[in-house]
């Protein structure tokens, strides 16, 4: 009763405690079968205004798939306004931090990065900073998790330059913002490991395997799988919940603390199945809104068209998740906010080594990601066409092994052999 609530920061997505798991599960059925119907129909209507005489059944088989396949990103945009427009709106239900994080909900603001050259290692300190300085509190910690780029060797003539660029910088801002509360900012980094499948030396698994790393740092003091640790990793033991965002992501004024006040409160506290192994009611993890950004009048022509001139990050990203309204739970994009034990227990052992790439997607499944659109953090837009073609190619590769997830029921390293 002496718990204080506010609802000013959140906004448009359902409560975590609307229907029950196996209502969600019928409701994805009735949703994906929807869709599936809608496409087909279109498709037919489509293929009934034209003969094709000169064709075989088999071609007009695979006419009718490739339609179908053109018209199912308009259908479910009008299935998923459809669903935003009839669905009743509830609000995540949050605490109120406004004075200040209190000490049993600790976190670390996480950037997992490469160190690739000088450039780019201050620029990474820089953002740190940045962080800091908007989101400055008591109980939030500021963590630089760091790999090399990959080499076809375990060490390059260049990588004890660039590690202690990145200790030298991470000193100095705990010199000149640090209190007697304790280290602010961390430096965690990791050696290369040989990946059989890649062919190369390489952090292992790459983000992923950065924050299972920091998990184990702050669950059970695993400090081995770090060969560089800047500042007392004793002091990340009590972290509870982690913010993990990109080197290029922008943390607005206190979105630190409003993430936090989310997740911490009671009813959207993650409860797991009976086996452990799925967040079945609450969340594990947050999803905030993003938004596209460029940087003035450094951005290139591709950022301008991309994003739109006169309105420049207005071009959402992630906005109010329809999906949140229909099943209770959303896609994750790798930048939000997650319970550290919680995910460490459902992530345990899951997968096999170094074949997952799309893994945010994966994860925000099984620890049940929820969607917080009253906090909107922002992204940098690729410079350019071939970086925004490897960027959406990533993420094709990654959706068609995440399908093979879906087939086969359930998500274990058994089903890889």
């Amino acid at each position: 009763r002496h718990t204080r609530y506010w609802r000013g920061w959140s906004s448009g997505v359902c409560s975590s405690d609307l229907g029950a798991p196996v209502s969600e599960s019928y409701a994805l059925r009735i949703y994906v079968s929807v869709l599936l119907v809608l496409c087909a129909c279109l498709s037919l209507i489509f293929l009934s205004l034209e003969h094709y005489p000169n064709f075989s059944m088999v071609e007009v088989v695979w006419l009718a798939l490739l339609l179908s396949q053109a018209l199912c990103n308009p259908v479910q945009a009008l299935l998923d306004l459809l669903i935003e427009t009839s669905s009743k709106r509830v609000s995540l239900p949050s605490l109120d931090f406004r004075a200040g994080i209190p000490q049993e909900c600790r976190v670390a603001v996480v950037v997992p990065a490469l160190l690739s050259n000088e450039r780019g290692v201050k620029s990474l300190l820089s953002r740190l900073e940045q962080h800091y300085l908007l989101n400055q509190d008591a109980n939030i910690k500021f963590v630089l998790l760091t790999d090399f780029l990959d080499a076809s060797e375990p060490a390059q003539a260049s990588d004890a330059q660039l590690i202690d660029a990145a200790s030298n910088g991470v000193k100095a801002l705990n010199t000149r913002f640090g209190n007697e509360a304790g280290t602010i900012f961390f430096l965690l980094h990791r050696p290369r490991k040989f990946a059989p499948l890649q062919g190369v030396w390489m952090g292992e698994e790459r983000k992923r395997g950065k924050l299972l790393d920091l998990n184990g740092l702050v669950l059970r003091g695993e400090t081995d799988k770090f060969s560089q640790i800047v500042g007392d990793p004793s002091e990340l033991r009590v972290v509870r919940y982690v913010v993990t965002v990109d080197a290029d992501t922008g943390v607005p004024l206190h979105a630190v603390r409003r993430l936090v006040a989310c997740i911490a409160h009671p009813t959207n506290k993650a409860i797991l199945s009976a086996d452990g192994r799925t967040v079945v009611r609450g969340h594990a993890l947050l999803q905030p809104s993003m938004k596209n950004r460029v940087e003035g009048l450094s951005s290139t022509l591709w950022q301008r068209l991309a994003t739109g001139v006169k309105e420049p990050i207005d071009s959402g990203l992630v906005r109010e998740s329809p999906e949140h309204y229909a099943f209770g739970s959303s896609s994750y994009f790798g930048k939000g906010v997650y319970d550290v034990e919680v995910l460490d227990i459902v992530l345990a052992d899951r997968f096999p080594k170094d074949l997952v790439l799309s893994h945010d997607v994966v994860e925000g499944g099984v620890g049940r990601c929820g969607c917080l659109a009253g906090v909107c953090l922002t992204e940098e837009v690729p410079t350019d066409l071939l970086a925004e073609s490897k960027r959406r190619s990533r993420w094709i590769r990654g959706d068609w092994q995440n399908l093979f997830l879906v087939l086969v029921g359930r998500l274990g390293a058994d089903h890889f052999q």
